[in-house]
């Protein structure tokens, strides 16, 4: 817990959204330093200079993102995962009580545009969290499975029949071994 009269946190957490609240304005549109560099490699080395660990061969926000991580000292994503225009939100603010808990995305993990894991949750390796879909505080995506809604709810199991699942729930077939992603 970080209190506001007793942590630096917060402090260092106001400085890293003014450094992304800079703007350049030209042909009608604004762009942050950060869009700048969005879903290139540059992107994922910004990250792991400021805490986050990021293993190899990730696309991190390639359509950018409002906010990008806000607690990057406490996410951790796998090799091979795409992040794309999502949050991953390490925090709860409650009266004043400021509350970290880290956020995990394994590798050949994807979180679309505009989905969001709140803090504690957990991707596990080969899921998906769908478009507009938010994680609660501390769920976890099981492996190999394809989340969806407001709060996320699996919708596919990739990879495993459906013995033991709903019948609704689709099947497909997965292999990494010749993942280029």
């Amino acid at each position: 817990r970080y209190n506001y009269d007793s942590s630096t946190y917060n402090q260092r957490w106001e400085m890293h959204q003014a450094f992304q609240r800079m703007k350049f304005v030209g042909g009608g549109r604004s762009l942050s330093l950060l869009d700048l560099i969005a879903g290139s490699p540059y992107m994922a080395q910004y990250w792991r200079w400021n805490g986050a660990t990021i293993g190899r061969d990730c696309c991190l926000f390639p359509s950018g993102a409002y906010p990008y991580m806000l607690e990057p000292c406490l996410c951790t994503i796998g090799d091979r995962s795409v992040i794309d225009a999502a949050g991953l939100t390490c925090h709860l603010n409650t009266q004043g009580n400021f509350e970290l808990v880290p956020v995990v995305c394994a590798e050949h993990t994807t979180m679309r545009i505009m989905s969001r894991i709140q803090m504690g949750g957990r991707m596990e390796r080969g899921s998906m969290l769908l478009e507009r879909s938010l994680l609660m505080t501390g769920e976890v995506v099981e492996a190999d499975s394809i989340w969806y809604g407001q709060p996320a709810v699996p919708v596919m199991y990739l990879g495993v029949p459906n013995t033991g699942r709903h019948d609704q729930m689709s099947y497909m077939p997965n292999d990494y071994s010749n993942s280029i992603v």
